[in-house]
């Protein structure tokens, strides 16, 4: 599983974008471990990445369900967690490596979990930055809050109880940013 954002807006953050899913899907297939992916991945895109000034956070997970691990590399996605279906506690994929763009280096991780009692949970600051009519955030803690009061649903009604409410929230405003959500039971 994957997502990633690009640090700007408009027509070249989207070309920035298009490049970065059609590489990545090759890069996920060949390379052996997500941190060679998203290191192949930056090679890739670093002519584009550097004429545009622009960087891109992704985070690439692999869950193996048989052995209960998921293994990750993060380059810079504030908003990558694993949920526990049992406790609601939240795990945080911390960041093992600068955003593509912005330098190379880092490593992979691997955390536990028990197999059928997790959700990896992904989403872009579209959905924590996006804004009520008083200019209040809608916030992180917000989207987990769902995820964890939701944990026991499935996937499909966590994402409609969280963009109802985020629609409810900003007063059917459009967005300004992309809102994404991706959420996989594992």
């Amino acid at each position: 599983m994957m997502i990633g954002d690009v640090s700007s807006h408009g027509f070249g953050a989207a070309l920035i974008m298009a490049l970065a899913m059609a590489a990545s899907g090759i890069h996920a297939e060949t390379a052996e471990s997500p941190h060679e992916a998203l290191r192949r991945l930056e090679t890739s895109l670093a002519e584009e990445l550097a004429e545009t000034e622009m960087f891109l956070t992704l985070c690439y997970a692999v869950a193996d369900p048989a052995k209960g691990t998921l293994t990750y590399a993060n380059a810079g996605h504030p908003h990558a967690f694993l949920v526990s279906t049992e406790s609601g506690a939240i795990t945080r994929l911390d960041a093992t490596r600068p955003p593509l763009g912005l330098g190379d280096g880092g490593q992979e991780r691997v955390v536990s979990f028990e197999r059928g009692k997790a959700i990896l949970c992904l989403f872009t600051d579209g959905l924590a930055d996006a804004r009520g009519p008083s200019g209040e955030r809608f916030g992180e803690q917000r989207v987990l809050s769902h995820v964890v009061n939701l944990r026991s649903r499935p996937a499909r009604h966590i994402l409609e109880a969280v963009f109802t409410d985020i629609a409810a929230f900003t007063g059917g405003a459009p967005a300004n940013d992309d809102r994404t959500l991706v959420l996989l039971k594992v």
